[in-house]
């Protein structure tokens, strides 16, 4: 079960975010661009704490993950 979510951000934090989003073991599922970038995407439940910290330390505690939903999503295993 994944947890699907948005973080809204400043063009100039979008490239910080886009790659955060791997990172944190999630999949990008779509970005909007309008006077800010939404990306929406995936994560595997248990990793939204981890990531929030991550997001906060890159953002100045600026941004924060909100949740739009609940799905299943099929996932690699990290490579080792």
């Amino acid at each position: 079960l994944c947890d699907r979510a948005l973080i809204r951000c400043d063009y100039p934090q979008y490239g910080r975010v886009a790659s955060l989003v791997p990172e944190a073991g999630g999949l990008v599922a779509d970005t909007r661009y309008t006077d800010r970038v939404e990306v929406e995407y995936l994560l595997p439940r248990g990793l939204r704490e981890p990531m929030q910290k991550k997001l906060t330390e890159l953002s100045a505690g600026a941004l924060h993950i909100e949740v739009t939903g609940e799905e299943y999503a099929p996932f690699s295993p990290p490579a080792p």
